[in-house]
């Protein structure tokens, strides 16, 4: 036989073997063992999952309302078990425990602007005033009085506002004669550095208690010999009146205090009138100083 025909026979011989897939299809197994769905999760994974997105897209859009106008600052806080257990994410994470709340404290504002702690007054150290006036450096290494709404004052008042801040600028100038030197105009030394000496808030109170009553005292004296024409008559006993109540929350009414209105009264006359006079002016202002400080006591 020709090795052509035995080819043939042998081929036609051999029975033919059709190649069929196994119907076992691969299946594969959720992440957490169970039996997966048609998106290839069981239904409790595919529910946290869900879960997880919500609450994310809920957490972007808080965040979202409130970082046009604040800071957001998240707290975290105790939740419920149920709430922990309906909320828990496929890593592990609980949303129940996030909350998006805007920070108190706005940037640039200061915290002192919202809110004033006891710690915070005993260590202010406010300016010697009488109304709106007070004292402050004139940028040229010397002190000013600062009239405010006093500028524009009639019936004589504004001298007396004037004598009131003399008393203050005379006891500011004892205290720190060189205060002003390199400062801006609107410093005023209160014994803080760069000042020398230096003063603790309790210390300077009591100092400028001190300044105000003296002041107050003098501005009294002063509003009392006004004139009272029929056009100012009213004017100037509001003014008697308000200086008056002024001087008393000052002053207080103790013997010592008496004593030192009288003490005051007669050294600041005398700082007074020596610039304005040398030696004699000193004197002069002293017996001043002395007189207006025993009426004063006498109204305590």
């Amino acid at each position: 036989m020709r090795a052509g025909m035995a080819l043939q026979t042998e081929t036609a011989m051999t029975p033919r073997t059709l190649f069929k897939p196994s119907r076992k299809v691969l299946q594969r197994k959720c992440a957490c063992g169970g039996t997966p769905g048609p998106t290839g999760e069981c239904d409790e994974c595919r529910r946290k999952r869900l879960t997880f997105q919500r609450n994310l897209r809920n957490v972007k859009a808080q965040h979202n309302n409130h970082s046009a106008r604040v800071k957001p600052h998240i707290t975290a806080r105790a939740s419920s078990p149920s709430g922990r257990a309906s909320s828990a994410s496929p890593i592990g994470h609980d949303f129940n425990r996030i909350a998006v709340r805007p920070e108190r404290r706005r940037m640039g504002q200061p915290g002192k602007s919202m809110s004033v702690t006891p710690e915070d007054q005993e260590r202010e150290k406010p300016s010697p005033k009488q109304g709106s006036a007070t004292i402050q450096c004139n940028g040229g290494g010397g002190y000013e009085i600062l009239y405010g709404g006093w500028g524009g004052a009639t019936c004589g008042t504004k001298d007396c506002v004037t004598t009131h801040e003399s008393f203050h600028m005379a006891d500011w100038q004892a205290k720190w004669p060189t205060g002003c030197a390199g400062q801006p105009k609107g410093y005023l030394p209160k014994g803080d550095p760069p000042d020398n000496p230096l003063m603790s808030a309790s210390n300077y109170k009591s100092f400028l208690k001190a300044s105000e009553c003296k002041a107050h005292t003098a501005d009294l004296a002063c509003a009392e010999a006004l004139a009272k024409p029929a056009a100012c008559e009213k004017t100037v006993e509001d003014y008697v009146k308000l200086t008056h109540d002024q001087r008393s929350h000052w002053c207080g009414s103790s013997l010592g205090t008496r004593v030192g209105l009288i003490l005051g009264g007669a050294a600041t006359g005398a700082g007074i009138g020596a610039r304005l006079g040398g030696g004699l002016g000193a004197l002069i202002g002293a017996g001043i100083g002395l007189v207006g400080g025993i009426i004063a006591s006498l109204f305590l």
